[in-house]
């Protein structure tokens, strides 16, 4: 485990410390409209469009996609219809937040997915679409120079400090919008695996459960290869 904590927090939070003495804290905005000098971590962000299709879509077997967003958004289920199109454009939330504001009844909590022939309920897409899709992320695209940067300031300088435009850092509150952040923390603090596999089994049924351990297991390779060096 790095010497150094790396925390996920909520943007408020995040631009309060920089108010105060962060000198040994790295930030990292994974924001999708991040200031310049958070390029570098632009990898981080689910809406970044990946030049060609090699993220996997979950439940579609064969089907990949350009971003973590535009699986997330391609298999929720508005108005009765998914948006497979956007496994190969640019994302855009469906509904945009305008059309929530104006739509009556709308409940985020109430988001469905596709997944295969079934539907998923929003915290089960989490764990079977949304946690798969990002840590393939982390597995196969972000950069290795970035990850070896976050490294090195964890091991020998000080904390990092993960934060983007969402703030509900806890998988199971399905009443916000999750943050990736969180994922980015526990996947450098090393606790990625105990944490999610103790709360879908948790959470979920067996048999998901069971289908969460499964893809976990083959997204785990970059990460546990970055645990066992030594600083």
């Amino acid at each position: 485990m790095p010497h150094y904590p790396a925390i996920s927090t909520s943007r408020q939070a995040a631009l309060a410390i920089m108010q105060d003495d962060a000198s040994s804290c790295l930030m990292v905005d994974s924001f999708n409209g991040a200031p310049a000098n958070m390029l570098g971590f632009r990898c981080f962000n689910p809406f970044q469009l990946w030049p060609e299709p090699l993220i996997p879509v979950p439940g579609q077997p064969g089907g990949l996609a350009r971003s973590v967003e535009s699986v997330w958004q391609g298999l929720k289920l508005v108005d009765g219809h998914t948006d497979f199109e956007q496994f190969l454009t640019a994302p855009r939330k469906r509904p945009g937040d305008d059309e929530r504001r104006r739509l009556a009844g709308y409940c985020y909590s109430d988001s469905r997915f596709v997944y295969g022939d079934r539907l998923l309920g929003l915290l089960e897409a989490r764990f079977l679409i949304y946690l798969p899709t990002y840590l393939f992320l982390l597995q196969r695209l972000a950069p290795e120079s970035v990850l070896s940067e976050l490294r090195r300031h964890l091991d020998g300088v000080g904390p990092v400090l993960f934060y983007d435009w969402d703030a509900n850092q806890d998988i199971a509150d399905i009443s916000c919008s999750f943050s990736h952040s969180a994922i980015l923390a526990a996947w450098f603090n090393d606790t990625l695996e105990l944490q999610y596999r103790s709360q879908a089994r948790l959470l979920l049924s067996e048999a998901d459960s069971l289908a969460f351990d499964a893809a976990l297991d083959g997204l785990l390779g970059r990460y546990r290869a970055f645990h066992q060096e030594k600083p």
